[in-house]
């Protein structure tokens, strides 16, 4: 579960996702230059698989132009 984040930024980098600044507490935001959507990503190794999932989800979906 340690390499969660790492595995949550490779996705979004691959997926075109560009870092946007630091958000509260251990949070990042990052926005998609394409359709300009942001994305919320926990830094935290804390969460649970599901979530982690659930992120990795999201940022798919976002990414899509619509």
């Amino acid at each position: 579960m340690a390499n969660a984040y790492r595995q949550i930024k490779e996705t979004a980098i691959s997926l075109g996702y560009e870092f946007e600044r630091q958000g509260k507490g251990d949070h990042e935001i990052w926005k998609h230059p394409h359709s300009g959507k942001s994305q919320v990503i926990p830094r935290s190794s804390k969460r649970g698989k599901q979530a982690m999932r659930n992120i990795v989800a999201s940022l798919k979906r976002s990414a899509k132009p619509e």
